[in-house]
């Protein structure tokens, strides 16, 4: 009865089924929180009002109050969420609380990876086919016992993405392209060429 907040508890079950990487993207699943370009936002607070933590320790940047950590989806063994009503013990928080803990290793010896890319092939994207943006992850996981009583789990991840800012229109990026002064009116073709325009006082 002298409880004041619910904390919602997000398993390794859960997060390995789950379609989604980050723990940001995962905490979105939950009741009272919005995601949006890769913050989350609880019960209408600041992406700085949220406290990450990482086994306990704070992960926030101190100046900007971003999230600092990456743990990969199969290094967690569960992810703790509170939306309000959390004890003193957290400081520099207003919206919630996101408390990640990581795996450890078992009494015998594991190992497991992963490797996930993007379907399609990766370009122009200017025509009907499949395309990809270039997206490609792989971690590998080891852990297990040193004796009787001492467990270790490493985790490696990497991630990489040629398009980092993909757009649905053929024609997402422009090319600076100098010229003569004598060339100041001009069009450019098709293949980005200058074409002289009929006017000659023209402003680009």
């Amino acid at each position: 009865k002298n409880s004041t907040n619910t904390t919602r508890i997000i398993d390794s079950e859960t997060i390995e089924n789950l379609p989604l990487r980050g723990v940001e993207s995962i905490v979105a699943t939950q009741t009272g929180t919005v995601a949006d370009d890769g913050n989350i936002y609880v019960r209408g607070s600041r992406a700085g009002d949220v406290a990450y933590y990482v086994d306990g320790v704070y992960m926030n940047n101190a100046w900007s109050l971003d999230n600092t950590s990456t743990v990969s989806n199969s290094a967690m063994e569960e992810v703790q969420f509170q939306s309000g009503g959390f004890s003193a013990e957290y400081g520099n928080v207003n919206g919630g609380v996101v408390n990640t803990t990581t795996r450890s290793g078992g009494k015998d010896l594991a190992f497991s990876g992963e490797f996930i890319m993007g379907l399609g092939a990766s370009g122009a994207g200017n025509d009907d086919g499949l395309y990809s943006n270039g997206y490609n992850l792989y971690n590998f996981n080891v852990g297990g016992p040193v004796g009787d009583n001492v467990r270790y789990f490493f985790s490696y991840e990497g991630r990489a993405t040629d398009d980092r800012n993909p757009s649905t229109h053929p024609y997402s990026t422009l090319d600076r392209t100098e010229f003569n002064s004598d060339e100041v009116g001009f069009l450019l073709d098709e293949d980005g060429n200058p074409v002289k325009d009929d006017f000659e006082n023209v402003s680009i």
